[in-house]
């Protein structure tokens, strides 16, 4: 049964049933090939590009504290803290460490490390006689400044 179905379709040009034309042979014949049930696509990826919020604000507030430093331990101090958790977070989310981030760990660690031996040397003696000393020594120069004009 298989040698007559073979037969068949090797004498189709033969059979009745089976119009071509030898002329649109040659030509396209309009003819459309199935569609393949099975096919699935290839999943396209998304190129992620890591976001840098994070990493810019751990910098520029890891500058900031470093400023801040000389004026108010207590604020260089809390964005010395910001800039260290925005450093990880920004770590956590892009899964990679990039520049700004690194900058904006090491400037937030400086400060934390400046603000918490300025807060510790505030509360000691050697600081209140500092301030006592360098008071009278202001004292002493703007009256000298009064004499002068």
């Amino acid at each position: 049964m298989d040698n007559e179905r073979n037969n068949n379709f090797e004498n189709q040009n033969e059979s009745p049933y089976f119009e071509q034309d030898n002329q649109s042979s040659n030509e396209n014949s309009g003819y459309v090939p199935p569609l393949n049930i099975n096919y699935t696509p290839e999943p396209q990826f998304e190129d992620k590009k890591p976001q840098k919020g994070f990493a810019i604000a751990g910098l520029v507030l890891g500058i900031l504290s470093i400023i801040c430093c000389c004026c108010d331990e207590y604020i260089s101090l809390i964005m010395g803290i910001l800039a260290v958790v925005f450093f990880f977070v920004d770590k956590k989310q892009n899964g990679s460490i990039n520049g700004m981030a690194i900058a904006g760990l090491v400037c937030g660690l400086v400060s934390i490390a400046i603000s918490v031996f300025g807060l510790i040397l505030s509360t000691t003696d050697f600081y209140k006689e500092f301030l006592a000393t360098y008071e009278a020594y202001l004292n002493e120069y703007m009256s000298q400044l009064e004499n002068m004009q």
